[in-house]
């Protein structure tokens, strides 16, 4: 006869053990420790050869944005200014955010930071991550004594 409690433990534990996998292989989004006054919409996408990150940052020219990567997080910043011959501070009605913005993201363990590539069209950032290619290497033979 089971045990139903048996159950649910074996069903957690599997459970947990895919969360656990799943945070080794996606990209996790985390807040600034610095505040901001607005974040740009992020997807991120699974390619064969890793993931690519889209942040949509109409209006934003590429020498106002910039992408480093320390300790397995990749930051984005960047500034919206309002557009040449007009003051943000004299806005009669204001949908669009102007101002600085930050986003940062736990990169996943197998990701090459080394080979990761950016580019800027049409208002949308595309940040590509490929992940550590893995060959089979050269074999070793191991004396065992």
């Amino acid at each position: 006869m089971n045990d139903p409690l048996e159950d649910l433990k074996a069903m957690r534990e599997r459970m947990a053990d895919l969360l656990a996998q799943t945070k080794r292989t996606v990209l996790e989004a985390q807040e600034p420790a610095e505040p901001s006054p607005w974040r740009p919409s992020s997807d991120t996408f699974e390619v064969d050869d890793g993931l690519v990150v889209t942040l949509e940052i109409p209006g934003i020219d590429r020498s106002d944005v910039s992408l480093e990567v320390e300790g397995g997080r990749m930051t984005v910043r960047g500034e919206r200014t309002a557009p040449p011959g007009l003051d943000a501070d004299r806005i009669a009605r204001q949908e669009c955010v102007y101002g600085p913005f930050v986003r940062v993201f736990d990169l996943p363990t197998d990701i090459d930071s080394s080979r990761i590539t950016a580019e800027q069209r049409n208002g949308v950032l595309m940040i590509r991550l490929p992940r550590i290619e893995r060959g089979a290497g050269p074999r070793i033979q191991i004396k065992v004594k």
